[in-house]
């Protein structure tokens, strides 16, 4: 089953995830449906999970086969994307959404469409813990 779409290609389990909805977004994601699905400018829901360091979301989709590597339009994955999220949001809760995604097969050496790495990014966004991680990560 696929959930309903609106004009930017979004869903109500897209806007859980963006509205930090997180029991309504896990109830959605108990429906049979494409957990790799994307809007128009390329977000999938670990997108939008990522960008809103919401850890119990990011884990679920992993669990339900979510690829850890799908890029937006614009070059952007959800590892990057959390990269983003760690200077909003708690970093303790980024560094864990980058051990989930690593571990699921994230490619820490994605290069966006400047051909920048994501272990170069880390260093910029996110110095410490995270960017050591990610650096240090085979």
């Amino acid at each position: 089953m696929n959930l309903k779409k609106d004009g930017y290609g979004r869903t109500e389990l897209s806007y859980a995830i963006i509205d930090h909805k997180i029991q309504e977004a896990l109830l959605l994601l108990k429906q049979d449906m494409d957990v790799n699905d994307s809007d128009n400018g390329g977000h999938s829901y670990l997108f939008f999970a990522a960008q809103e360091c919401e850890i119990e979301v990011v884990d679920a989709l992993l669990k339900l086969g979510a690829d850890p590597n799908i890029e937006t339009l614009s070059g952007v994955t959800p590892l990057s994307a959390v990269l983003f999220a760690s200077q909003k949001y708690s970093v303790d809760q980024a560094y864990q959404i980058v051990k989930l995604l690593l571990a699921a097969g994230a490619n820490p050496d994605h290069k966006n469409r400047r051909g920048v790495s994501i272990r170069q990014l880390s260093k910029r966004l996110a110095p410490g813990k995270i960017s050591s991680y990610i650096c240090s990560y085979q």
